[in-house]
């Protein structure tokens, strides 16, 4: 894997990029407010998804060497990636355990109704008319 550029170790260090998000934040909310240009945002939008791709880079670089390092025996492989933040449940009803779950019924919608024997055998071609009826 080629390693990212040296700009992008620069704008995608985890801490310039969390300072472009935050002045990005600002100056939209300026612009918004009136006392930025619409210029600026877009400006600041743009360099703020490019720190975000940076940083998106040099990150997976960061993964790949440490497990290619690993296999060599030098270091350590890398940790598992962490779960996605999710935002705690609400009070009320108990959390079920995740075994108890019933996915299905959330995956799949609810019928709107069960079709009649004559609608079942209507459907088929008629070439299956003999093999029902016994013939």
């Amino acid at each position: 894997m080629k390693s990212p550029s040296p700009l992008d170790y620069i704008v995608g260090n985890p801490i310039s990029a969390l300072l472009i998000v935050i002045a990005t934040l600002f100056v939209v909310l300026a612009a918004i407010g009136g006392s930025a240009t619409p210029i600026a945002a877009f400006s600041m939008l743009a360099l703020c998804g490019w720190a975000w791709s940076s940083n998106r880079r040099v990150e997976t670089y960061r993964l790949w060497k440490r497990e290619w390092d690993a296999m060599s025996g030098k270091v350590k492989p890398a940790k598992a990636p962490r779960k996605p933040f999710r935002f705690p449940k609400m009070k009320g009803a108990p959390a079920k355990p995740a075994a108890d779950r019933d996915l299905v019924s959330v995956m799949v919608p609810m019928p709107r109704r069960s079709p009649t024997i004559m609608d079942a055998y209507n459907v088929l071609p008629r070439y299956c008319e003999r093999v029902i009826r016994g013939g």
